[in-house]
């Protein structure tokens, strides 16, 4: 199927809340706090993907980050925007996002191989680290993706990945 699309938003379901964090921490921080993201998309039409991660601890304000206008690598034409050539249907595109305490990297990869990267300076706007300095009681993150522009789309294809928090300890 041949489609183009104009903001087809696809909200995914917020995570469950990430609880059991135990009590009775005391004078430890977290720092070089680091999430990441590995997506695999089969779906051929440029999108972009919004964040928003929230901390919540009984006594304190909650906490949230936004991350807006995520690009996705998307297997579809080539060599533009990533220096990558795909076959019309089939393949796949893996992008994988790491936000740290004062950057976002973005690394887009065609069959296996890096293809093209960046790195923004979040400088301020970032208070990833002050989130988890909260020791928050629950954590979630939800989000959505907009389909925008030409592509295609294939039965059975989809996207996909996981998603991986480190919180190293200080003392």
């Amino acid at each position: 199927i041949e489609a183009i699309t104009y903001e087809l938003p696809f909200t995914a379901p917020p995570s469950p809340p990430i609880g059991g964090i135990p009590d009775g921490f005391t004078d430890i921080e977290f720092v070089d706090l680091k999430l990441g993201m590995d997506l695999s998309n089969e779906i051929g039409i440029p999108m972009t993907m919004s964040l928003n991660v929230e901390g919540s601890r009984t006594g304190f304000d909650p906490t949230e980050i936004d991350i807006e206008s995520l690009e996705i690598g998307v297997p579809y034409g080539g060599p533009d925007p990533h220096d990558c050539i795909f076959e019309p249907i089939g393949d796949t595109a893996r992008t994988v996002i790491l936000l740290t305490q004062d950057s976002l990297h973005t690394a887009y990869y065609c069959n296996n191989d890096i293809s093209d990267s960046t790195d923004i300076s979040l400088g301020e706007e970032s208070d990833l680290v002050g989130l988890i300095n909260i020791v928050p009681e629950q954590m979630s993150i939800s989000g959505k993706v907009i389909l925008n522009g030409e592509g295609r789309v294939a039965r059975g294809t989809g996207i996909w990945g996981t998603i991986i928090l480190e919180t190293p300890l200080s003392f």
